[in-house]
């Protein structure tokens, strides 16, 4: 069997916290022997802590770390670009920086690719270490169980996603977020974008009104641009929205009732304040996101990598 080659990379600004353990979760991962970790490479952008100190450090003691130094903070779309360029592997993997993946994560999330050659792309299945009986972790869980329908699942960093490297082209400067306008390269090209449900990343989401409405507002914006550049985004639709109660009711119940109407009202906020921006052409708000302190805190116990 040929080996497959593998490329992992990932954004990072300010994630001295968080970089360490991931580095580590990535080097430790169980492969089967036709998967070859080629590379990691973490794109330092703009960073004034650690961070390309623990990343050096790291380079130092395994010649698979690679550091690339953005000196100025460019956004998402200009690191995701250079990931895409260096790339040597067959696959690569992009991911979160605050992100960190269980043991197995790597050999699950390349597998459906191995026995579906038409398969393009796979997301992995994020898990919120929010607590899900408070309102924010409701959501947080809410918020995946919903996009992993298989109707919605589409290319997602924070969930750890696998492309093949040969349908990867650089993402245009005007698109901020490229998840999903490599999504749309993906299906253009007539491949598959599935899920893989036991490639696991853990994940932590906001957990107060003010990181909160900041992502959603974001994401918004984001998703209304796109649109603009004529790509079909399907969370979006009337259809996919209306899916959302559903799950909510099946993940806690009745009691999610009241979580929704509350939802409902910080969701419409953060449209009509996303299209306020889009009209009045705020998009300098959008280009260089305020990192959200909330979602930085991963503390896992050693065996709940496994």
């Amino acid at each position: 069997m040929k080996c497959l080659r593998l490329s992992v990379g990932m954004p990072a600004h300010n994630e001295e916290a968080n970089i360490g353990k991931l580095l580590e979760a990535l080097l430790a991962q169980e492969l089967p022997r036709w998967l070859e970790l080629e590379e990691i490479v973490v794109v330092a952008s703009g960073c004034t802590d650690s961070t390309e100190d623990v990343v050096r450090n790291f380079g130092e003691r395994d010649k698979r770390v690679k550091l690339v130094v953005e000196a100025e903070r460019r956004g998402q779309t200009s690191a995701i670009n250079k990931l895409i360029r260096l790339a040597r592997g067959d696959v690569v993997v992009f991911m979160c920086a605050d992100t960190l993946p269980s043991r197995h994560a790597l050999h699950e999330l390349i597998s459906p690719m191995l026995s579906s050659p038409d398969v393009g792309a796979v997301v992995g299945r994020a898990v919120p270490l929010n607590d899900i009986n408070t309102f924010w972790g409701f959501l947080a869980h809410l918020q995946y169980a919903w996009m992993y329908r298989p109707e919605l699942v589409a290319v997602d960093f924070e969930s750890m996603t696998a492309i093949r490297r040969h349908l990867l082209k650089p993402v245009p400067k005007e698109v901020m977020v490229p998840e999903l306008y490599l999504d749309a390269l993906v299906r253009a090209r007539g491949y598959k974008v599935v899920h893989a449900p036991r490639a696991l990343v853990f994940t932590r989401l906001p957990d107060n009104i003010w990181d909160y409405v900041e992502q959603k507002r974001r994401d918004t914006f984001h998703i209304m641009c796109l649109r603009r550049l004529g790509i079909r985004v399907r969370r979006r639709e009337l259809r996919s929205l209306a899916a959302l109660p559903v799950d909510g009711v099946r993940l806690t119940g009745l009691k999610s009732a009241y979580r929704l109407a509350l939802a409902s009202a910080i969701w419409a906020y953060c449209y009509l304040a996303a299209l306020s921006d889009v009209l009045l052409g705020r998009r300098k708000r959008y280009e260089l996101w305020r990192p959200l302190k909330s979602t930085k805190s991963l503390a896992i116990r050693g065996g709940e990598l496994g």
